[in-house]
């Protein structure tokens, strides 16, 4: 008996033994993400979403066996669509690992980044409020020759991961795809756009004085690294 077909089984059993007066089983959180072969992560954010039907009637989780079968039954092809079209339960937890892949790279990266974006918020605020003394934009445009470089080291790596856990190919460019997933690209775009802002101010405000840093001469896509 299949994996699908045992769960179908156990929860039809359970509904027999609710006409005959038994009581349908309740497996616990981490009994359920087993049977369904994803971890408790996955299946709590199943519950949250409303994707998998469960019970709190305290500080834990209960999730009845029917559940698992409406899972299964809503995965299901329906007769009148092409069953191209429709997933099947396997492709709906192998999505969901990625999903759940791709949030863990997103938020360690994230978390790596944590003191740059803090940085990057100041100087937006200070940049709105104005009258930003001369050593400061000297300080901030001096720093971006070393620090542009290594939030896109940081974009490189993130990317790798997520090309990684899609399984994309990439040959020249780097998917829009790919893009969409980066949880750092916002944030170097950001980057960016304040030390233009600020390079601006300086050009501006002395226009007798060297440019510091020429942003857009290093602004680049990023060389993911190759396996190996």
């Amino acid at each position: 008996m299949s994996f699908t077909d045992s769960i179908c089984y156990s929860a039809a059993m359970a509904k027999n033994d609710r006409r005959r007066g038994g009581v349908e089983e309740h497996l616990s959180l981490a009994e359920a993400a087993e049977r369904m072969g994803i971890s408790e992560r996955t299946a709590r954010r199943w519950i949250k979403s409303g994707k998998l039907r469960a019970y709190k009637p305290g500080r834990d989780y209960w999730i009845p066996e029917s559940a698992l079968t409406d899972l299964i039954e809503e995965s299901e092809v329906h007769p009148k669509a092409p069953a191209s079209s429709q997933p099947d339960f396997n492709e709906l937890l192998e999505e969901e690992q990625r999903r759940t892949e791709l949030e863990e790279v997103r938020e360690s990266f994230l978390e790596d980044c944590a003191p740059a974006g803090d940085y990057i918020m100041r100087w937006e605020r200070w940049l709105d409020t104005g009258g930003i003394p001369e050593e400061a934009v000297r300080e901030f445009l001096v720093a971006a020759t070393a620090l542009y470089p290594a939030l896109l080291g940081l974009l490189r790596d993130e990317l790798t991961a997520i090309v990684r856990v899609l399984g994309i190919k990439v040959v020249d460019e780097l998917p829009d795809e790919a893009k969409a997933e980066s949880a750092i690209l916002p944030l170097v775009n950001r980057y960016w756009e304040l030390g233009h802002k600020l390079t601006d101010v300086w050009n501006e405000r002395f226009p007798e004085k060297e440019n510091i840093v020429d942003l857009e001469a290093m602004r680049r896509e990023p060389r993911l690294r190759r396996a190996g």
